[in-house]
């Protein structure tokens, strides 16, 4: 488990595990999704589009984060939605989806063209962000005394005892759907 990958010196800021894994998710899904878009037809160069996915997606799961655990415990609202942790997924596809159909708006191609065309990407996204997840020891499953129960002592929360690691579980389920939409994405009349 490796929570931080490095500290940038001269702002004493550090770059943690998850983030990078979600960067490279992005980024990982910005290819699919040019790929696809050039298949249907369009530009290939998804990076605008997907722009808006990605700030929708933040964005979103921030304030998911932020008013779920401000309700819950009463912790303020603004420290919440600044805070360096915290990101709920719900809240991101609400907000992906929500900025990438007005961008698909803005740019004149039609949402369900361009949903087909990220179906591909968001489990494959998805699939590097749990492994992010993982190497940060955030999101683990129940105790277990099976031989691949993992120990996060430095986790979020920290554990001492083996727990499954269900980041993981996921991942390898996440995959074979992408190849499965990958296999139908000329076959299937909506991804």
């Amino acid at each position: 488990m490796y929570p931080v990958l490095f500290t940038i010196p001269w702002l004493d800021f550090p770059i943690s595990t998850f983030g990078v894994m979600l960067a490279i998710g992005f980024l990982v899904g910005t290819w699919i999704t040019g790929i696809r878009l050039g298949e249907e037809g369009y530009e290939p160069d998804a990076t605008t589009l997907l722009i808006y996915v990605m700030i929708g997606g933040i964005v979103g799961a921030k304030l998911y984060f932020a008013v779920d655990v401000h309700l819950r415990s009463g912790e303020p609202f603004a420290s919440l939605l600044f805070a360096r942790a915290g990101l709920t997924w719900y809240g991101g596809l609400l907000g992906a989806i929500a900025l990438g159909a007005i961008g698909c708006r803005i740019h004149g191609i039609p949402v369900k063209t361009f949903a087909d065309c990220v179906a591909v990407a968001c489990p494959v996204g998805q699939a590097l962000g749990r492994i992010g997840c993982f190497l940060v020891g955030d999101d683990y499953g129940r105790e277990t005394d099976l031989p691949w129960g993992v120990r996060f002592p430095v986790g979020a929360p920290p554990t001492d005892l083996p727990v499954h690691p269900t980041q993981l579980y996921e991942a390898a389920w996440l995959l074979p759907v992408a190849a499965l939409l990958w296999s139908r994405r000329r076959r299937s009349p909506f991804l």
